[in-house]
């Protein structure tokens, strides 16, 4: 058996996102971070499974699917309706959630693993709203898109799925592992006016605080 083993890595672990990393600001209006404690698949509800679907996510997680685009969340799930009858799953830790998903709900659905398919770029402050204005073209407005709400939409021409998880705002977006560079270079540029400032534990850049 070979001795040679796959080894976990962050979408972001590029020599060139180095050199693009904004030195921390005390008074910053957005704030980054990536969220990678997590696990993440896909559900997809067989043809008239989704009452049995229910039944089942309810023994689970303690929560139903969402009906449409929005997000249900109760630690340590988070489900956010991606389609008709389709449902994204996050589960903090990092036990296999796909295997646990396709136990539990049985022939009910089809469940496959996303974790290492997505990278998930947290953004939060008091102008993270504005900085996702300049490429969403969704309303962003409290009044319509708040912690209950999802959207798979585009962000710069980049397909995205988009939550917002608290009234900070904090938004979570999924960007695809092979257009997350792209992603970073556009949220940093967009960013910049505002002040912006990172978590240097979740991001692969240089902590520029005791330069």
């Amino acid at each position: 058996m070979s001795e040679n083993a796959f080894q976990a890595r962050s979408g972001l672990q590029l020599p060139e996102m180095a050199t693009l990393a904004p030195a921390p600001s005390s008074d910053a209006g957005v704030r980054i971070a990536l969220k990678e404690d997590f696990q993440i698949a896909s559900v997809a509800a067989r043809r008239g499974q989704v009452p049995d679907l229910n039944a089942r996510c309810r023994a689970l997680a303690g929560i139903t699917m969402p009906d449409g685009p929005a997000r249900v969340c109760k630690p340590p799930f988070t489900i956010l309706g991606v389609g008709p009858d389709r449902w994204l799953l996050l589960r903090a830790g990092d036990m296999p959630l796909a295997r646990d998903l396709a136990i539990a709900f049985g022939a009910s659905a089809s469940v496959c693993d996303q974790s290492d398919g997505y990278v998930i770029f947290q953004v939060s402050g008091h102008r993270a709203r504005n900085v996702l204005a300049k490429g969403v073209p969704i309303d962003l407005d409290p009044e319509v898109f708040d912690p209950g709400r999802c959207a798979v939409t585009t962000i710069a021409h980049i397909g995205a799925i988009v939550w917002q998880s608290d009234d900070l705002p904090t938004y979570e977006i999924a960007i695809f592992r092979s257009f997350a560079d792209a992603f970073w270079h556009w949220l940093i540029a967009s960013s910049a006016q505002f002040g912006v400032t990172f978590d240097p534990t979740s991001l692969p850049i240089p902590d520029h605080t005791h330069d």
